[in-house]
Order: C-alpha cells, then sequence, then structure tokens
C-alpha cells in the first residue's frame, strides 16, 4: 500500500483525533512500511499502524478487522491521542510510548533510534504535496493563475495578499505580510510579543481563511545564532504556535536564513548542532500540528545554480 493511496483515510483519521497526518504516515513508514500484515516477529500487533489486538487487550478489535486499512488507522490514532494526553503534550515522549508501550517511559538507545526515524519521515511526510518549483508572488497580475497552472505545482507563496476571491484554487499556500518594520522588537519580547504580533496579525489572516488550506508565515529571516535569539525566538515560536491552534490555523514557523544558525566561524558542526537543538521544543510543536518549517535557500545544487545566480527557493518542511 502507498501514502497516496491511503492519504484520505489517514488525513480523516488524524483529523477525528487533532494529530498531523504526516505524524501518522510516519508511524507507519515505521511500525510497517505500508505492509498490512502482522507483526513480523510473531507479535500481537496488526497492519499498518502495528495495533495490538484483543487477543492481548479485550476492548480491542480482531487482528481480523485491524487489517482493515481504516479500523487499523483509526485504531492507532486513537492510541496515539491517548499516548499524547499522558505525555502531557510532549509529542516525542507519546511516540516513545507508541513505540513499545508506557514500559518504554526510560530514554533507552532503542527508542532515541525510534525517534529520529520518525522525525526524518514526518519531514518527508509533512511535505509531501509541495513541489519544489512554485511562484512565489509579490504582486498578482492576471497572468498569475496560468503561470501556476503551467508549473503544476500543488502550492503557492503569496506576499501581502488582498481580501477577496482565491487566487489559485486547489492550491496550498504559504501567505506572509511585511512585518520587518516591527517583528524584530515583537521577536526581542519572546512570548508577550508573540501575544502583541498575533494581536496584529490574526484580522489580516482571518480576511483569507476561506482559500483552502493555508499557512501563515510567522517574522522572516529572525535572529537565530546568539543564545538569546535562540531563546526569544524559541518562546515567541511555541506561543505563536499556540496562539494559532486557538483559532484553527497553521503557521510557517522560524524562516530561517541560509546558512543559518552557523558556526560561528568555528567550522565545527557540533557548534551549528547545538543551535539548531535550542529550537527543538518549538520545531516538535509545529510537527505535531500540521505547521510548516521554513528554512530558506538561494541556490539549486541538483541544477548547478549557486547562490550567486538569483535563484530563490523556499523549503517548507
Amino acid at each position: 500500500m502507498t501514502y497516496e493511496e491511503l492519504r484520505p483515510t489517514i488525513e480523516a483519521a488524524a483529523s477525528r483525533y487533532g494529530l498531523s497526518p504526516a505524524t501518522i504516515a510516519a508511524i507507519i513508514e515505521i511500525e510497517s512500511n505500508w505492509q498490512n500484515v502482522q507483526n513480523a516477529g510473531g507479535y500481537d500487533a496488526w497492519g499498518l499502524m502495528q495495533v495490538v489486538s484483543n487477543h492481548t487487550f479485550a476492548d480491542r478489535p480482531s487482528p481480523e478487522r485491524l487489517l482493515d486499512p481504516a479500523v487499523n488507522i483509526d485504531w492507532g490514532c486513537r492510541i496515539l491521542a491517548g499516548n499524547l494526553k499522558q505525555a502531557g503534550g510532549d509529542l516525542e515522549r507519546a511516540v516513545y510510548y507508541y513505540s513499545g508501550g508506557n514500559a518504554w517511559a526510560s530514554y533507552d538507545q532503542y527508542l532515541h533510534e525510534y525517534w529520529a526515524r520518525y522525525q526524518a519521515a514526518v519531514l518527508h511526510y509533512q511535505s509531501a504535496g509541495l513541489p519544489k518549483m512554485t511562484g512565489h508572488w509579490q504582486t498578482l497580475p492576471g497572468y498569475a493563475a496560468e503561470v501556476q497552472a503551467a508549473l503544476g505545482s500543488a502550492w503557492v507563496k503569496i506576499m501581502d495578499p488582498s481580501p477577496g476571491p482565491d487566487p489559485f484554487p486547489g492550491r496550498k499556500k504559504c501567505l506572509r505580510w511585511w512585518t520587518d518594520n516591527f517583528d524584530r522588537l515583537l521577536l526581542a519580547a519572546g512570548e508577550a510579543g508573540a501575544i502583541s504580533y498575533m494581536s496584529r496579525m490574526l484580522p489580516r489572516w482571518q480576511t483569507v481563511v476561506n482559500w483552502g488550506e493555508v499557512w501563515f508565515e510567522l517574522p522572516n529571516e529572525p535572529e537565530c545564532n546568539s543564545d538569546s535569539g535562540l531563546a526569544v525566538l524559541n518562546t515567541f515560536t511555541l506561543k505563536c504556535i499556540e496562539l494559532a491552534e486557538a483559532q484553527g490555523l497553521r503557521l510557517c514557523i522560524l524562516n530561517l536564513p541560509e546558512g543559518n544558525p552557523h558556526d560561528n566561524g568555528t567550522g565545527d558542526p557540533a557548534v551549528s548542532r547545538w543551535k539548531v537543538q535550542q529550537l527543538a521544543p518549538c520545531v516538535k510543536a509545529a510537527l505535531a500540528g500540521g505547521h510548516l518549517v521554513g528554512l530558506h535557500g538561494y541556490y539549486d545544487p541538483t541544477r548547478g545554480i549557486g547562490p550567486t545566480d538569483r535563484y530563490h527557493a523556499l523549503r517548507c518542511k
């Protein structure tokens, strides 16, 4: 079976339990590699999400029913939602619980490896349906829809969109308003700044929420190399996610400049890695809620286009 075949079923079940479809797809990939079978080791775990049957838990479906993809995915989502509640909203711990039950509450090597595999898979499915080439529209001329149709892309980015009819029906949209004149001050204020930022942006965003699947960009290319900058960026982003989800909205967070966080010129990748780890809480929250993580780039190495060739790319994970 494939993700595309099961996508409607996954999205419906994820919506019922308040989960991200990408999270469910990632767990299916790790648990069964999309094979609708009993556990290869003969354990009482069945189907796509390797759900334990009524042979172990009386309230669960039978093995035969768990081989129905819709039943299996619904139960897998139900179990993961329960794990997430038990873990106090900590997705990493909830995924640990799902991978081996509550007996795996300790952080052992197996679970670290499982989480690493999960992170790689969820990023893949988070970007499914978002082809690499699309338009980044600063204005919307009359030929914009024709160009997008020719590109055949499933998504598009629009700057400072105006209220009115959806300019690209049926396409996913990443929407950004120019806020550079005030967002740096609000970022520096952390959580309080996020509250102020969201109060300014929500009225604008609400004018286009009827444009189908939309994500709203947070501040563009924030400072992400100092200890204080990383701390307030994480706090600011977490609060924005909380406030957006209360309104049923999705965000494109971070929007980091190319090559950042950098290694302070040391040549030591551990420096950059440590900085990225400071942003892990907001990235985990974004992935759990179906938000995007924006990483900016100005090159396309697959086509030999370098950073001085003015090829602009936005990688949304």
